[in-house]
């Protein structure tokens, strides 16, 4: 995890954790299906809904992951909240890209 993310917890069906200086979040596995997709959801207060979910596709003897977040914002909280959300995307594709399976 990145540094501003602390209080890691992870369960197979849901995590949790403190994003430093902005705010706790719990996500709970939506939909899953093994090897192709997944949707994460907030549980508990959040300050906007979302799903994040990935869409996992076999090239070859590799995979190419499309991320994917749906966010209930208005204009305002777009801007604020775009940073951050791309930040999230950009760190579990990083993160992603280091994991060999």
């Amino acid at each position: 995890m990145p540094d501003q993310v602390i209080n890691w917890k992870a369960t197979a069906d849901s995590c949790s954790f403190t994003i430093q200086g902005m705010t706790d979040l719990e996500l709970k596995v939506k939909e899953r299906i093994p090897v192709s997709y997944f949707s994460l959801v907030p549980t508990g207060k959040t300050p906007f809904n979302f799903t994040l979910a990935a869409r996992i596709i076999e090239k070859g003897q590799g995979s190419e992951v499309v991320f994917l977040i749906d966010a209930d914002l208005n204009p305002m909280l777009a801007m604020m909240a775009k940073r951050p959300l791309l930040n999230l995307v950009q760190i579990m594709a990083k993160k992603l890209s280091e994991t060999s399976l």
